[in-house]
């Protein structure tokens, strides 16, 4: 019975001594440094279509083909504007435009999590409208496509 806890004993010194140390491996890096862009990276695309929408007061604007603006309000009439395009800064674009009663109108979209406070929707984008000296403000993102 010795002679076979020797062995064992043995046999067992002699696994362990094949076995190499576990290497630790990097700790896993956080969701900043991950989810970064690269420094020549563009910040931002603002081209193309994007649906602008609020709640408390509800409103909504479309924006198509980076110039076309329409804002639509409950009990009141819609409004209409042409922006000559967006001016676009690190993570921001503004579109000042004209209604057709020659009212300004901006519209704001900045880069950053949004949540319209109502759903449990999440957005990329918050959003911020002025007209007639009233500031709506919300949440911005891409038409939904299809169906």
């Amino acid at each position: 019975m010795f002679v076979r806890l020797a062995i064992l004993s043995g046999l067992a010194a002699l696994t362990l001594m094949g076995c190499k140390p576990a290497i630790p491996s990097p700790a896993p890096k956080s969701l900043e440094e991950t989810a970064a862009p690269p420094a020549d990276a563009p910040v931002s695309d603002f081209s193309g279509d994007f649906d602008l929408i609020g709640t408390e007061p509800f409103w909504n604007l479309k924006l198509r083909g980076g110039k076309e603006l329409v804002l639509s309000r409950p009990d009141t009439l819609t409004i209409n504007a042409v922006a000559p395009g967006a001016e676009i800064e690190a993570g921001k674009a503004v579109w000042r435009a004209k209604a057709e009663s020659g009212a300004p109108l901006t519209a704001t979209i900045r880069v950053g999590e949004c949540s319209d406070g109502m759903s449990d929707r999440t957005y990329a984008m918050s959003a911020e409208v002025e007209i007639e000296g009233r500031i709506y403000v919300g949440c911005a993102a891409r038409p939904a496509t299809g169906g």
